[in-house]
């Protein structure tokens, strides 16, 4: 009787392994399920996606003199893509940032995002994709700055004019970039 009840001991002790074995492979299972890219995921958060299956790298797009200015009538911009900009006023722009408002009567810098606080996605009409570079410099109140660049498909052109395109009512700041590299 008593070498039944070592046996029967034993045994539940392996059904219990064996069901702890199960719970873990299941849940080591959904956790990779989850991090598995979806439709838009980045091939690299900084300078790439995959949208359905098809790769962008906008790494040809770094400006290689640190950044791309871009002139209205209130304010110059600056942007990099894939990186912080390498500023043109250093002693004004101190916040390492992808893109930066400089007003040009007081030389006053407001970055405008943070490369580690990034998204990309395919853009709304599916003519290239853009980033938002998001957790800029707080405005004052309670909204935090950000930019959104669309790279816009342009077959015939490699590095097409940046354009200012508005800032919204939420303090973010929208540029258009027609590119051949945003082109799936």
């Amino acid at each position: 009787q008593r070498h039944g009840a070592a046996s029967f001991s034993r045994l539940l002790v392996s059904m219990k392994a064996v069901l702890f074995s199960l719970v873990l492979a299941a849940l080591l299972a959904v956790s990779h399920a989850m991090m598995q890219p979806h439709a838009a995921a980045p091939l690299n958060s900084v300078c790439g996606l995959s949208v359905n299956g098809k790769h962008l790298d906008l790494t040809p797009l770094f400006a290689k003199n640190g950044s791309y200015l871009i002139h209205t009538k209130n304010y110059t911009y600056e942007i990099q893509v894939c990186a912080n900009v390498k500023t043109s006023f250093p002693a004004k722009c101190t916040t390492p940032s992808p893109a930066n408002e400089i007003d040009p009567t007081t030389g006053a810098c407001t970055y405008l995002g943070d490369i580690t606080t990034v998204a990309w996605d395919e853009s709304p009409d599916k003519d290239g994709v853009y980033v938002t570079y998001y957790h800029g410099q707080l405005d004052g109140r309670v909204y935090h700055r950000m930019t959104r660049i669309y790279f816009m498909c342009n077959p015939k052109v490699e590095l097409g004019e940046i354009v200012f395109e508005h800032e919204t009512n939420r303090d973010q700041y929208h540029f258009a970039f027609p590119t051949k590299y945003a082109c799936f």
